[in-house]
C-alpha cells in the first residue's frame, strides 16, 4: 500500500543563485559598499521582499556550492541583509575558502505580510540552518545550530574518513552527497 505524500499549500519560492562580486583587500576578499550597490542594482526587484537568504561560496572554477550562512528577514532582505554582523560573518566565511565567488539564494513566502509568513519564515530559517550545519560544518551560523548528540557512520556528523558504499549510498539517496 503506497502512502500519500502530503505537500503543503503554503509553498516558498527560491530565486537566486545571484553573484556578488567579492574585492580583495589586505585582510582577504570581502563585500564592500561598492559591492553592496552594485548587488541591488542588479537585484532591484529583490530588495523590498522578506524571507530566508542562503550565503554560499563556490571554489573558483567549481560548481559545487556551500551554504555558509542562513538567514532571515524581518523587514527585507535590502535593509537585513548586509548588516555590519552579516558583513562580518561573511567575512569568516570568505578567510575560509580563499579562491571563491559568492552567491546569494532568497527562499520567499507565497505573499508578503500577515503572522504565518512569519511564523514560516521562522521555521524555515531553522530547517535551512540544520540542513546547513549537516552540508557545511564550516558554516557560520550561530544560532539554531545545537549540535545532535549522534551521527550516522559516513553519512552525518561522523568520524569515519572511508565510508562504506552503504553510507554512501545513502549519503546520496538524502542529498547529502
Amino acid at each position: 500500500m503506497s502512502k500519500s505524500v502530503h505537500i503543503s499549500p503554503f509553498q516558498f519560492s527560491v530565486q537566486g543563485p545571484f553573484e556578488i562580486k567579492l574585492t580583495v583587500e589586505k585582510g582577504g576578499k570581502t563585500i564592500t559598499k561598492k559591492n553592496r550597490s552594485d548587488f541591488w542594482e542588479k537585484y532591484a526587484e529583490f530588495q523590498s521582499l522578506k524571507g530566508c537568504y542562503i550565503f554560499v561560496l563556490s571554489s573558483s572554477g567549481s560548481k559545487r556550492q556551500l551554504p555558509y550562512y542562513v538567514g532571515k528577514t524581518k523587514k527585507s532582505f535590502y535593509q537585513e541583509m548586509f548588516t555590519p554582523d552579516k558583513l562580518s560573518k561573511y567575512k569568516s566565511a570568505l578567510v575560509k575558502l580563499k579562491k571563491s565567488k559568492a552567491h546569494f539564494y532568497f527562499v520567499t513566502p507565497p505573499s508578503l505580510n500577515g503572522p504565518a509568513n512569519a511564523k514560516y519564515i521562522g521555521e524555515l530559517e531553522k530547517y535551512l540552518i540544520k540542513l546547513e550545519a549537516i552540508i557545511n560544518p564550516d558554516q557560520v551560523n550561530v544560532q539554531h545550530i545545537k549540535s545532535e548528540p549522534w551521527g550516522i557512520s559516513g553519512v552525518i556528523r561522523t568520524q569515519t574518513k572511508k565510508p562504506s558504499s552503504s553510507a554512501k549510498l545513502l549519503k546520496a539517496c538524502l542529498g547529502l552527497a
